[in-house]
């Protein structure tokens, strides 16, 4: 990963901290496009997980108190989900379309 990564890891941090303060659909939205420029970019699944955790483990280390990380890790997982949805069914359409596709071999 090269200078792109710089910019997602910035705009993965900001919809993350959008998400953890006001749980909304337009903060899901965030993330589902995160999800979708990433794969769109050529980043894969496992970048985008090690980029969450590493963002995910910034902002614990840098929480107040217990109930400010507990907070985070649950708003990690949604958040995560999110990001990983575009991925999902990018996958998924391309199991039906190699089962509906007769095998010329």
């Amino acid at each position: 990963m090269s200078g792109e990564p710089a910019r997602l890891r910035l705009d993965y941090r900001s919809a993350f901290v959008g998400y953890v303060s006001r749980r909304g659909e337009a903060q899901l939205t965030a993330a589902y496009e995160i999800g979708r420029t990433a794969i769109r970019s050529g980043i894969g699944l496992l970048d985008l997980v090690q980029l969450h955790n590493g963002v995910t483990l910034d902002l614990v280390r840098a929480a107040g108190d217990a109930d400010e990380r507990l907070t985070l890790a649950e708003a990690a997982a949604s958040f995560l989900v999110e990001v990983l949805a575009s991925a999902e069914m990018a996958h998924r359409g391309f199991l039906e379309n190699s089962r509906a596709t007769p095998d010329d071999a």
